[in-house]
Formats: structure tokens, C-alpha cells, sequence
């Protein structure tokens, strides 16, 4: 596979230091002067700039190679696709290259080497997110945006659920990109791995002391098997910690299979109820104003 991870999510924000400050003292994430952080990688996570309206400014994604940053470049240009910007190194020593998606969405490949994260303290987060699990994205071309996304990044799809999502696979998780039926394309929401389901668990409540309830969870998925817990940030970012994504055997992988919309409990297995109204607002969002052609 030619992608292996989600590197980070850039968002532009109207208010910055109230995503920043809630990622940060309440989330968990590790603030730095780049952005915010796990603790698996001293690359940020989460990037946040100002803007009018909350939308993406890029998603980075993980190559295993600088081969792989140029295959993608080329598979851009014989796409037909808009190449934003030929390989080369950035300013933080990263090899790269950045595209506009089929929508607009802009998107970087890159490939560096893992930074190791200064030690940070587990007090008061015992379970403080580790890396992107993955990035959920709304589109209103989901087997459009499927097919690219895994000619372009040699992604798998998963599973489905019914005609509404496609879940893509770039490593041995179940999915690192989940892609959503919409009227528009936006951001879904961001899941952080914290490592365990008592982490879920015990963030879930240590957030709602905090006076932060979940849009949605606790529970657990049927597509992926997955924890989750979802809240909401002061800008309208929907963020998950999630934990016990379904692993597959990358030698010998199971068949992807279509989950039945029909049945409630597939989307929540533990039945502990549906999103909130809050939380499907928040998750359908409104249509992105940064995508460009």
C-alpha cells in the first residue's frame, strides 16, 4: 500500500485558541508550536489556522517511502487531477506532494521519519490520545471518491455499511479514511487511539466531568468493532476516542462485507443509544468553503 497513515488534519477555525485550548487541556492532545500532538509521534496531529468557517485546509497522509510520494504525483497527473505541488522537502524536512481530490479537498502525501515525542505526563490524563485512528469525511460521491481514493492511494474498502459508507484500509486497521453519504463534502469527524477501551471509558467520563457530554457513546461500532466516544469543540470539530479497531491479517485479509442499514444495532452494537441531534448537526456539518477546483 502506497499511503500507511493519517499524518495530521490542518483546520482552518474562527476561533483557534478555543479548539486549541479544548484539544489541548480538556481533549487531551499535546500542545507544541506546530500544533497539537500524541503521544506515539512529535508530529502534530491537529492543525489549526483561522478562518471565517470551520473547513479543512489539508489532510496529510503517511507514504512509506519517497518512491511512493512520487508514484502518487504521477498517478495525479494521470488522472487528470489538479497537482498542487511537484515532490520535494518541505520546511520541516518532510518529502511531499499536495493535490485537489475529485471535490477540491486538498491533500498531501508525505514521507518522514517518526519523530520521537518528548516524555509527557500522564497526570491528569491517564489515557491521553496516541495517533489518528482514522478521519471520517462526507461526500456526495461516495463510489466516486471510493474508486479514487484507492487508485490514487492504493487503499482497500473494509466493509460498507448498507450505501451510505465505505470504510478504506491503508494498513492492517480496519480503516484510516471512512467515507459518508452526504449533500456535501466535509469534515465528519477525527477519531485519536488511546490505546485501550477502559482509556475510552475513562476520557469519556473524565470529559464529562469537565462539563463536555458526548454527542454520541459511549459504545461500539458493528463495521470495525471499534470504542467510541464522540464530542464536540468549541468550533464544531467532532472528535472520537476510540480504541479495538478491527485488525486484519494484511497477508491474508478477510473479504469486505456490506453491514445491513436495517438493523440499528450495527451501528451501535452495545445499544446504548443514537447520536444526538447536536452530534448529527455537527457530523453532517455544512459544505466545506475551502475546497477549490
Amino acid at each position: 500500500m502506497t499511503v500507511r497513515s493519517v499524518r495530521h488534519v490542518a483546520l482552518r477555525v474562527p476561533r483557534p485558541d478555543a479548539s486549541s485550548a479544548f484539544l489541548g487541556d480538556a481533549f487531551g492532545l499535546v500542545p507544541t508550536d506546530a500544533g497539537l500532538r500524541g503521544t506515539a509521534d512529535a508530529h502534530p496531529l491537529v492543525r489549526l489556522s483561522e478562518g471565517p468557517a470551520l473547513g479543512i485546509d489539508h489532510i496529510s497522509l503517511g507514504a512509506a517511502s519517497h518512491r511512493d510520494v512520487d508514484d502518487v504525483a504521477a498517478r495525479v497527473q494521470r488522472l487528470g487531477l489538479r497537482l498542487v505541488e511537484e515532490p520535494g522537502v518541505d520546511d520541516e524536512g518532510a518529502y511531499r506532494t499536495r493535490l485537489r481530490d475529485g471535490s477540491g479537498l486538498l491533500l498531501e502525501v508525505a514521507h518522514a521519519d517518526k519523530a520521537r515525542p518528548d516524555p509527557v505526563s500522564h497526570v491528569p490524563f491517564l489515557d491521553r490520545p496516541m495517533l489518528i485512528s482514522h478521519v471520517v469525511l462526507n461526500t456526495p460521491d461516495l463510489e466516486a471518491t471510493a474508486e479514487l481514493y484507492c487508485e490514487l492511494f492504493d487503499f482497500t474498502v473494509s466493509d460498507r455499511y448498507g450505501d451510505y459508507m465505505v470504510f478504506l484500509r491503508c494498513n492492517r486497521y480496519h480503516h484510516s479514511v471512512a467515507l459518508g453519504q452526504a449533500e456535501h463534502t466535509s469534515l465528519n469527524h477525527i477519531a485519536f487511539e488511546v490505546g485501550s477501551i477502559d482509556g475510552v471509558m475513562r476520557d469519556s467520563a473524565r470529559l464529562q466531568g469537565l462539563g463536555s457530554d458526548p454527542v454520541w457513546g459511549p459504545g461500539r461500532h458493528g463495521p470495525g468493532d471499534n470504542v467510541f466516544s464522540y464530542f464536540g469543540d468549541p468550533n464544531g470539530v467532532v472528535v472520537e476516542y476510540t480504541s479495538a479497531l478491527e485488525v486484519f491479517d494484511e497477508a491474508d485479509p478477510r473479504e469486505a462485507k456490506v453491514w445491513p442499514m436495517d438493523d440499528p444495532e450495527q451501528d451501535n452494537v452495545w445499544g446504548t443509544g443514537d447520536p444526538s441531534d447536536e452530534g448529527i448537526a455537527l457530523m453532517t456539518g455544512a459544505p466545506d468553503p475551502y475546497l477549490q477546483p
